[in-house]
This record gives C-alpha cells, sequence and structure tokens, in this order.
C-alpha cells in the first residue's frame, strides 16, 4: 500500500500536466485529496459501526485501485478533481485501519514497537520502492501504465489481504468496563444477601 500510495503521490501531477492540466488544476486537486482525507476522523465512528478494520482496509484499498484506473484514463485538465473524494477511504480509513490492526495483532506492551514497524515499511520502504519502481515504469512504458499496473497490483492485494488478516495473530483485550459493571453487581447482590439476613434476623427476634 505504501508503494502504490508514494507512486501515486509522485506522478499523478505528472499525467495531469500531460492532460494540460494548469497549476490551479493540481492546487485544487491536491487540496480535494487532503481535504476528504482530513473529513474521515467525523466518519470513523460511524465507519467502525458497519465494518471491521479488516473489512475498512479492503474498502480502502479498492478505492486506491478504483483511482488509479480513472487517472489512467484522464481525458482533460479537470478530470482528476472529482474522483480525489474517494482519498477518503484510499488513505484516510486506510491508514486508520491499519493503526487499529496494529493494536489487534500486538501483544500488551509491545503497540509501540508494530506501529512503528507498520511505519517503517510503508512510510519509508514502501516510498523508496514506490518511487523507484514508478520511476522506471514511467521511463520505460510512461504514466498511463503505471497507473493501471498500479491498479492491478492493488486488486491482486485485495485477494491476498483477506488470507494475511486470517492468519495474523489477534490478541485479546481485556473489557474494562464489563469487569467494573460485573464488580458491581457482585457487591450490589452481596449487599443484597446481607440485608436478606439481617431482616431475617430481626423477624426471628420478634416472633422469640
Amino acid at each position: 500500500m505504501g508503494l502504490a500510495g508514494f507512486a501515486v503521490d509522485d506522478f499523478l501531477l505528472w499525467q495531469m500536466q500531460d492532460h494540460g492540466s494548469s497549476e490551479l488544476h493540481m492546487g485544487l486537486s491536491l487540496a480535494v485529496a487532503l481535504l476528504s482525507r482530513a473529513a474521515f476522523p467525523l466518519l470513523s465512528g460511524r465507519v467502525s459501526k458497519l465494518l471491521s478494520p479488516g473489512r475498512v482496509l479492503l474498502v480502502g484499498t479498492a478505492c486506491l485501485a478504483l483511482q488509479c484506473l480513472y487517472y489512467s484514463f484522464l481525458w482533460g485538465p479537470w478530470a482528476a478533481i472529482p474522483v480525489q473524494v474517494l482519498s477518503c477511504f484510499s488513505s484516510g480509513a486506510l491508514w486508520w485501519a491499519v493503526q487499529v490492526q496494529c493494536e489487534d495483532v500486538a501483544t500488551p506492551g509491545t503497540e509501540r514497537s508494530v506501529r512503528r514497524v507498520y511505519q517503517a515499511l510503508s512510510l519509508d520502504l514502501g516510498a523508496g520502492l514506490g518511487s523507484m519502481a514508478g520511476g522506471f515504469v514511467v521511463h520505460r512504458f510512461g504514466v498511463s501504465v503505471l497507473f493501471r499496473g498500479i491498479a492491478v497490483m492493488l486488486l491482486l492485494w485485495c485477494l491476498v489481504l483477506p488470507l494475511l488478516q486470517w492468519k495474523a495473530p489477534h490478541q485479546r483485550r481485556i473489557n474494562y468496563s464489563r469487569l467494573v459493571a460485573a464488580d458491581t453487581s457482585e457487591v450490589s447482590e452481596s449487599e443484597s444477601e446481607q440485608e436478606t439476613d439481617c431482616l431475617e434476623k430481626v423477624l426471628e427476634d420478634d416472633e422469640q
């Protein structure tokens, strides 16, 4: 995902320039993408109720594949701007799901280390490989072929992801709110039992 994302970031503006986009078109395209990414935290609560993090990861990957396929068929200077709205899921939701799954697969106390590994793979290794491979493909075949190749790679990755998620370890988290509720119910039951015992003793004394 890091490889695909950074290849898009590096070469999308070139593709727009080849189709007559000006600096204004490019700036608006980047602004729409960034604003849509920033809007995802407002939707994360509803999305988490409807979809699991694994499903969100698949949706984000599919959205990025759809964007790349769309980029490969640009026809005018404004054409890239509308599809940038999908960045809300292809980038915003995708990295949110990665963060959640980092916590899910990490053992207690190793969450920060696992998160750093994910970030190194996506931001550092992915960015380097995406830029290098993207530059090679653009030099040999052109930007359109690059985006179509990325779209195919992401669609294949959508098939691999469920298998990886199924094989990944999952840590059982302690639900502290349930524990507190259970402790409270136990305390209330013990108090009610004590009150019942006291009432029975009073009644026995009255009968005597």
